[in-house]
């Protein structure tokens, strides 16, 4: 009883540490910014594009979006060297939906779950018996028309 209560706060530590540090980053980008922009304003006029956030990638079990999963969630999360492993967790485990999020335990680190989530969903058999099955079930062409062509090539290239 007292290890599922202590094992709840510290979650509950972890989320608040993580949303802090969110939270002090967002501070300091604000802060920055308006020194940037403050100094901008006084040696030049030059317009800046600000490009929108990224939105973590989601992935919900299928094999078939497993790689490209990997590849985002690598680029954008694993290999940010500015983040904890804490960090890192929270932000893997609201990444995952449907039959990902069920690999998740009690226990997990960053780590574990990523290595659980690669043994059970890079499976290159499964992975190729998903494509396959998109290929035959592929609404069939009524009629020889460019749209329906270039729709059916898009989507091959796609698989």
């Amino acid at each position: 009883m007292e290890d599922e209560a202590l094992y709840e706060l510290e979650e509950r530590l972890e989320t608040l540490e993580v949303r802090f540090k969110v939270i002090l980053e967002d501070l300091t980008s604000k802060r920055e910014k308006t020194i940037n922009d403050n100094s901008e304003n006084e040696c030049s006029k030059s317009v800046k594009i600000k490009l929108p956030k990224i939105p973590l990638p989601i992935f919900d079990g299928k094999y078939e979006e497993w790689s490209s999963f990997e590849n985002q969630f690598r680029n954008l999360i694993s290999i940010n060297d500015d983040l904890s492993d804490s960090e890192k967790l929270y932000y893997l485990r609201s990444s995952l939906n449907g039959e990902a999020k069920q690999v998740e335990t009690e226990d997990d680190t960053f780590d574990s779950l990523f290595k659980a989530l690669k043994e059970r969903f890079e499976n290159k058999k499964l992975i190729i018996n998903a494509h396959v099955n998109a290929v035959i079930n592929f609404e069939k062409i009524q009629y020889a028309s460019a749209k329906d062509l270039k729709s059916l090539l898009d989507n091959t290239r796609k698989i």
